[in-house]
Order: C-alpha cells, then sequence, then structure tokens
C-alpha cells in the first residue's frame, strides 16, 4: 500500500455529491433533538410515502434523485447502499478514461461505502465523507492502511446543524406568499375522519398548517391545505385543484373558503396576531422501534443489543423511559420467560425438547417476543410529548383519543427547539468536541 500513498490528488474539474437521504435525515434529526465548477448531485433514498413532496421539491434543484422500494420483509435498504457505490465507483473510473479532474462528495456514514472510498481513491481522486457524528461508521474513525492517504477527509454535519437542518416551527401569515387557492378547512377536527380520507386519496403533494388561535366560533383550529408546488402550477390548474377539493370537502359535511376569501374574512384589520404552526411533514418514514441501526452505531458487533431502550431523550413516554413491568403470574425459570400456570407448553414454542436432552435456543423468535412485549409495555404509557408528538399515530407510546384525532387531521408537529445557543451547548457536552472543530479522521 506504500505505492498507494504516494498518490497526488488531481487538482481542478467536476465535483460529484451522492447522498443517502435516509442516513442524512434520520441521522439528522437524532442530532437536532441531541472557482468554477460543474456539480453533479445524486441522492438515493427509498420510495417515499404517495405524497412525495420532499422528493419533488429537491428535483425542482436539479438533482437527480434515486428511489428504490423498502425491503417489505425487514424494512432494510441496501439497495440505496448499493446503487450510491456502484453508481460512484463507476463514474470515478469512467473520469479517469476520459482524463477528467473530479472531487467526489459522498454524504452517508455507513460502512458500506468504505468500498466506494476505496475504489474512488484508487484513481487518485479525493473523497469528502459527510455525516453526523452519532451515524458515523467506527470504520471511518480510525486509520485506515488501505485507503490512499491524502485523498480522503471526513467531516461532521454536526457544525452546520443550524444551516441544513429546519426548526422554525410558526411563521406569520402576514410575511408569507401563500397562493390564494390554497384550501383552508373551517373547524375541521370534529370530522377528522373525513379530512384523513380526503387527504389520503389527494394526489397533489400538498403542505398541512393549523392555523391559530381558534376562531371565536371554531371548536378548532381552521386546517390551511397549501399545493407543494403552487409556484409551477397554472391558474387554471390551481383554480381546478381548488374546485374539486371544495366539493368533495362539502360533500364530507365541512365547510371550505379559498385561502384568499379565508383571510379577507377573517385576517384583514384583525388585531390578533394569526400564524400557521408548521406539521412535521418532512418526517420520510415512520420510525421502527425493531429496526436495526448497526451499520452506523459502534455495537456493530452485539446483535442482542436493544435498540430503544428507553434512554432515548427525543421521544419517550410520561415516565422518562422507565418500563413498567408486566409479568404473567406464574414461576420464570430463569430464562427471561415468564409463565404462567399451565402454559409449560410454550417452551415448545421456542425450541426447548426436554426429550433429548438438547436445547435448541431460537433466539430471533425470542427478540421478536420481546419486540412485542416492550411495545405492548409502550402503548401503557402516556407519551410525553401530547399533541407535540413529531410521530403521532405512528408513536409507540399512548394517546388519548382526542390527541389522535388532532394527528389525523393537522399532521405531526414538533415542540419548538431550545435557542441557538442551547443546541450549541448540547451538542459540545454531547461530543465532546467544541462544535465547528472538524473530525480528525487520520487521512
Amino acid at each position: 500500500m506504500s505505492a498507494q500513498t504516494q498518490l497526488q490528488p488531481r487538482h481542478h474539474g467536476n465535483v460529484f455529491i451522492y447522498i443517502d437521504n435516509s442516513n442524512l435525515w434520520i441521522q439528522g434529526q437524532r442530532t437536532a433533538e441531541e472557482k468554477t465548477f460543474d456539480v453533479k448531485i445524486n441522492l438515493y433514498g427509498s420510495t417515499p410515502p404517495p405524497v412525495d413532496t420532499v422528493w419533488k421539491a429537491i428535483e425542482s434543484h436539479n438533482v437527480n434523485v434515486t428511489t428504490f422500494k423498502r425491503s417489505s420483509w425487514n424494512q432494510r435498504e441496501k439497495q440505496v447502499d448499493a446503487e450510491l457505490i456502484a453508481r460512484s465507483s463507476t463514474q470515478a473510473v469512467k473520469a479517469y478514461y476520459q482524463g477528467v479532474p473530479a472531487v467526489f462528495i459522498i454524504v452517508s456514514g455507513d460502512r458500506d461505502v468504505r468500498s466506494a472510498v476505496m475504489a474512488i481513491t484508487e484513481q487518485r481522486y479525493r473523497v469528502h465523507l459527510w455525516s453526523w457524528n452519532n451515524g458515523l461508521a467506527k470504520i471511518f474513525r480510525e486509520h485506515d492502511d488501505e485507503i490512499a492517504q491524502g485523498l480522503f477527509e471526513v467531516h461532521l454535519l454536526d457544525d452546520y446543524l443550524e444551516e441544513v437542518g429546519f426548526h422554525a416551527s410558526t411563521f406569520r401569515i402576514d410575511r408569507a406568499v401563500i397562493d390564494p387557492h390554497s384550501i383552508v378547512v373551517l373547524d375541521p377536527l370534529p370530522r377528522g375522519d373525513n379530512v384523513e380520507a380526503f387527504l389520503n386519496h389527494l394526489r397533489t403533494p400538498v403542505y398541512r398548517y393549523e392555523i391559530k388561535p381558534n376562531r371565536a366560533d371554531a371548536s378548532s383550529p381552521d386546517l390551511a391545505i397549501i399545493p407543494a408546488h403552487a409556484v409551477s402550477m397554472t391558474s387554471n390548474e390551481l383554480r381546478d385543484l381548488f374546485v374539486r377539493s371544495k366539493t368533495d370537502l362539502e360533500k364530507r359535511g365541512l365547510t371550505v373558503l379559498s385561502y384568499l376569501d379565508y383571510s379577507q374574512i377573517y385576517l384583514e384589520g384583525s388585531t390578533v396576531d394569526k400564524s400557521l404552526a408548521l406539521s412535521s411533514r418532512f418526517h420520510e418514514f415512520p420510525s421502527d422501534p425493531g429496526e436495526d441501526d448497526s451499520d452506523n452505531s459502534e455495537a456493530d458487533d452485539d446483535e442482542d443489543q436493544t435498540l430503544d431502550n428507553g434512554n432515548n431523550i427525543n421521544h419517550q413516554g410520561a415516565f422518562g423511559g422507565q418500563r413498567r413491568n408486566f409479568e404473567t403470574p406464574g414461576a420464570s425459570n430463569g430464562d427471561g420467560i415468564q409463565r404462567g400456570p399451565g402454559n409449560d407448553n410454550q417452551h415448545q414454542a421456542f425450541g426447548e425438547d426436554d426429550n433429548d436432552g438438547f436445547i435448541d435456543v431460537n433466539r430471533g423468535l425470542i427478540r421478536q417476543r420481546n419486540r412485542l412485549r416492550q411495545k405492548e409495555e409502550r402503548l401503557l404509557t402516556r407519551c410525553y410529548w401530547r399533541t407535540y408528538c413529531e410521530r403521532g399515530l405512528n408513536c409507540d407510546y399512548g394517546h388519548t383519543k382526542e390527541e389522535e384525532e388532532r394527528f389525523r387531521v393537522y399532521g405531526n408537529r414538533k415542540a419548538k427547539k431550545t435557542g441557538q445557543d442551547g443546541i450549541r451547548a448540547i451538542l459540545t457536552m454531547a461530543t465532546g468536541i467544541a462544535v465547528g472543530k472538524r473530525l480528525s479522521s487520520g487521512h
């Protein structure tokens, strides 16, 4: 490998950017709660929900978006990593034979992208790897003799949380440019199921906002439904969308106004500071408490690690994450499985056969049962965040019927962030380094 260490990087030329969106987004959420160049950007992620607002917005900035369906078995997205690795490695070889100088930027902390880093640096191209600190695989934190020295750098996104993150929870209506054909549903909460059914069948990507505070004669905040691509839609398209939506919603017993009419009737001349509260609309997909994050953690080899162990300060029940014990009356033989009277046959389901003197432990089934039991316990624990729960209907903890109705109508909400200084202080304490200091990768 000594020959590789002497290679000099190519200078100037193109910039190729490859982004693992799920790694960037999910780890970014955890972090927050804890010259002339031709630039080509490629974003890889799993297939979004039917209302793919985020993907469409990204594509409008000339970013090539590639998506794949998630595995129906384990919800993992290894195909995303494989495609990112294949495309970036192929581009490096292509650029080398064409004699084109280039720089590669990969936004991912997954250990799998190491093969791409090696393939690119072998062609004497420089690679910059960007990742959140909590999503950076251990292999990138250590010196690697197989990667050409001087061609690979690791950077932390934590230092730029305020620039890449989005924390605002409200904005002033009179300062916002909102299309007048946007839809406003008056007092929607009493018919929350009808609103949810309408939104689920709406093919046009939209934003949902809660107009605060309540009108005097309303039992719930009014709901603003704003087309995500209003800027690129024609007046006829916007008008047609409003008419169709109004007809549909009124058939469901709801009162609907255009935003123009609503603002003239209820907002103009009002002394009340009306604002729109953002829902957590960028939540790409519900998190899975059983999802394996071993690719990004230092506990890669600990296959029995409990991922949601109650110490997750981002989201927990009313008891601070402490779980109550729900034991079935009966004896335990020390294997961690509670048995009730007459349930000794349960042992057979887990592969134990007392007749042959051997014990065949089905660890996967045991872990699955433990996860189900923990999920049941969480459901019996009231969610600490109440109506501000960012997971909404996908929350593992318990919510009241009133809270669930709000989630169906207004979507998910997030509590306001702490101040900028507070966020930086938390990051500094959590990482043990001053914010703004670059991670030393040893390369």
